[in-house]
């Protein structure tokens, strides 16, 4: 094929190679491989999603469930992590070609703003051929657009029911060697059950920097900030008697079939008091930032080099009753939006991760038979085994 179309059609993969300039005509959809593709036009920028699992319901085999607050939602791909309740596991997640799944195998979707991206990869199946062997279950790889692709800047407003009000700003260019595209956004709403509120900012950095025909450098970083309430547990009963957890600020005065929990009066054994979720000031407050960097370079025409590094680091500070996830059903809010566009007039590969550990992990837990809150800080770097502490 001529160099450029092999280098259009690099530009096009779902995130494992670099900017344009690499080796000629790598494999859109291996053979065997079970994938769809789901593309800007038509799905991400024809409608205003406030989560990522707006988008991914155009795919087959995808269900999708609340999360841990905000945008955060808990995916499954023909029936794989079915069974999780707060959080997303045994799922390998990618974003331009960086692994985001945290060092203790969960993926959390807080810091995916569906706004930020040109293209998402799902694929029903193990990948470990392509991803790894974390991959045993089907993963994701999302792909942010370049600085060629926006060739400008954007700005985006979207508001809608429940206090919904998501605002975002994206710019990107392309000059000789180097493209950037820097995506920031700031979502927030008040939720549709009492007690979950989220705030929810969002940067989103990728670079790139090619001085030859046979080397890339690319630069990622991404940091997310959320600050969400999280409402109590609710039985069938009760939501059926209050599915949106209204006039329940005080377990004393409380209507119909607001949820409550008992908690330790002393926080560590004793008697217990009955709280709703406002009394108890359930919710979190995380902050998650990725530094990764990515050298490749190409031996021939059919090979590949790459060497990568990446710091994931977490702050959280989760005051629940339950490690597991809040109940209820994953209500999409109308939403509707404004928009400003401005524009300025291999067939194989060898694969090579290098995962270095992170320096420390500094973790603290509050751990009782009966339920207790939970806080601490975890650094990890991409494929540390870690153990939560519970």
């Amino acid at each position: 094929a001529p160099a450029g179309a092999s280098r259009a059609l690099l530009a096009r993969t779902f995130g494992v190679s670099a900017p344009p300039g690499s080796a000629p005509a790598p494999i859109e959809n291996p053979v065997g491989q079970v994938v769809t593709s789901i593309g800007r036009a038509g799905t991400i920028d024809g409608r205003p999603p406030t989560t990522i699992g707006a988008v991914l319901a155009n795919s087959p085999g995808v269900t999708v469930r609340q999360g841990l607050g905000g945008r955060d939602v808990v995916i499954s791909i023909r029936g794989n992590n079915a069974r999780s309740t707060g959080i997303t596991r045994n799922m390998v997640v990618l974003e331009d070609g960086f692994l985001v799944t945290q060092a203790d195998g969960a993926s959390r979707f807080d810091l995916s703003d569906p706004r930020a991206y040109s293209r998402i990869d799902v694929f029903r199946g193990p990948q470990s051929a392509l991803f790894g062997n974390y991959a045993s279950a089907p993963p994701l790889a999302f792909r942010t657009r370049t600085g060629r692709e926006i060739d400008g800047y954007e700005v985006a407003v979207d508001a809608g029911s429940f206090g919904v009000l998501n605002t975002s700003f994206a710019v990107g260019q392309a000059s000789g060697p180097f493209e950037i595209s820097l995506f920031s956004s700031d979502a927030r709403g008040n939720g549709y059950q009492g007690h979950s509120s989220f705030d929810t900012q969002t940067v989103n950095l990728l670079a790139s920097w090619t001085p030859s025909a046979d080397d890339r450098f690319t630069l990622k970083v991404i940091d997310n900030h959320v600050s969400a309430g999280l409402p109590v547990r609710a039985s069938l009963n009760q939501f059926t008697l209050n599915p949106y957890q209204r006039g329940c600020e005080t377990a004393s005065a409380a209507a119909p079939g607001c949820a409550t929990v008992a908690l330790l009066r002393n926080g560590v054994s004793g008697r217990t008091v009955a709280v709703t979720a406002d009394e108890g000031g359930f919710g979190r407050d995380d902050r998650r930032t990725v530094v990764a960097g990515r050298w490749e370079h190409d031996v021939d025409a059919q090979t590949t080099w790459r060497v990568q590094a990446g710091y994931d680091g977490r702050s959280y500070d989760q005051r629940f009753y339950v490690q597991a996830g809040a109940a209820g059903l994953h209500v999409e809010p109308l939403v509707v939006g404004a928009r400003v566009v401005a524009g300025l007039d291999a067939p194989g590969r060898l694969r090579v991760d290098v995962v270095l550990p992170a320096p420390g992990d500094d973790r603290a837990a509050v751990v009782a038979p009966e339920p207790a809150l939970i806080g601490g800080h975890r650094h990890g770097a991409a494929g540390d085994a870690v153990a939560q502490e519970r």
